[in-house]
């Protein structure tokens, strides 16, 4: 299965810098923390989004099933988009989320209409729980990287 979580677009959606591992158990909010800052850090979005992904998560649960949560912002904070863009973070231990269990969080900023597109494509991906399976199993960020934006690995 390949795919292009790029599209036509210049700018990379996700950058290796925006993927972590997480060694340590962590907190709902820390994990929204996590991936919000991650968006923040390298522009896709300013500070204030943050908050207005807690605020989504709190008006209606983010974790979407096969081990994945996708915070994102309400249609408020979409103000702080600076551009579309996502960020990964790869749970060890994973996270009790909504009485599921979530290993993989993906923070997703969405400039206009983008966002459709960009969980169209990430449904390609994890809506097959042995992608999710290898994917969980990448040390390798380079790898992890490749993966997700292509859909190819080794």
């Amino acid at each position: 299965m390949k795919f292009n979580l790029f599209k036509s677009k210049a700018l990379p959606l996700l950058k290796e810098e925006n993927i972590k591992w997480v060694e340590d158990p962590i907190s709902i909010d820390q994990a929204i923390d996590l991936v919000g800052h991650m968006l923040v850090k390298t522009g896709y979005v300013e500070k204030e989004y943050v908050a207005s992904m807690h605020e989504r998560n709190r008006e209606l649960s983010v974790y979407i099933g096969n081990s994945l949560a996708i915070p994102h912002g309400t249609n408020e904070g979409k103000v702080h988009i600076k551009q579309s863009g996502i960020s990964v973070a790869l749970l060890r231990h994973g996270l009790e989320w909504g009485g599921e269990k979530a290993f993989v969080i993906i923070g997703i900023a969405g400039k206009n209409e983008e966002h459709m597109s960009i969980l169209a494509n990430l449904s390609t991906i994890f809506g097959d729980m042995d992608n999710v399976d290898a994917l969980l199993k990448m040390n390798d960020i380079k790898a992890i990287h490749k993966f997700i934006t292509t859909g190819e690995h080794s």
